[in-house]
């Protein structure tokens, strides 16, 4: 469940199919909106995009669906694979948007020490996107969390692990080179 951003009156919650839009004044049988046929399994979570206040993310055991509240047509964008049906390590165990990074997610699957960073910018005509970045945990993940703004903090994060122990990691894009021929046929290498 989570509220609307700057409402406090619409929350958006979870079933076992769908996800809905309530206005707390009104009866629970007039919902306003309805996201039904986008979500297959229980909704486990939704959380609202730092940095968009119509965007939103829901979470399955098989997928992070983002969607914007004012199309309840398909989800924007999703992350993972509701047909798979597979064993307990492929399934979601959570997600967290970044709060420094405009259209950045980071997500953990259930008995899995590897995050994984998912930029909503690339390839935005493809509905379905990949992992741009992985880094591990020294045991199985529990929770993460973006550190709250402060001077010396940015792109940092907080790993949980299931056997207590609590690391502090970074996220950093890793260093990209730009390949090109030079006039004398040389290969020239640039950071990006």
């Amino acid at each position: 469940m989570s509220w609307l951003v700057d409402s406090k009156h619409e929350l958006l919650f979870g079933t076992d199919t769908c996800v809905k839009l309530c206005d707390i004044r009104e009866s629970q049988s007039h919902n306003k909106l309805q996201f039904e046929d986008s979500i297959k399994g229980q909704v486990l979570s939704i959380k609202f995009d730092p940095f968009d206040s119509h965007r939103f993310a829901a979470l399955t055991d098989m997928a992070v669906k983002i969607f914007d509240i004012r199309n309840q047509e398909k989800p924007l964008f999703v992350i993972g694979n509701e047909e798979e049906h597979s064993s307990d390590s492929r399934q979601f165990g959570g997600f967290e948007w970044a709060g420094y990074r405009a259209n950045l997610i980071a997500t953990f699957m259930k008995k899995s020490s590897e995050i994984r960073f998912w930029d909503l910018t690339r390839d935005a005509s493809e509905m379905i996107v990949d992992s741009y970045r992985t880094q591990s945990a020294q045991d199985e993940v529990a929770s993460i969390s973006w550190t709250p703004k402060g001077a010396d903090t940015k792109d940092k994060y907080v790993v949980y692990t299931k056997s207590g122990l609590v690391e502090q990691k970074t996220f950093s894009e890793e260093s990209k080179f730009l390949c090109n021929m030079s006039a004398r046929g040389h290969i020239v290498m640039s950071s990006a």
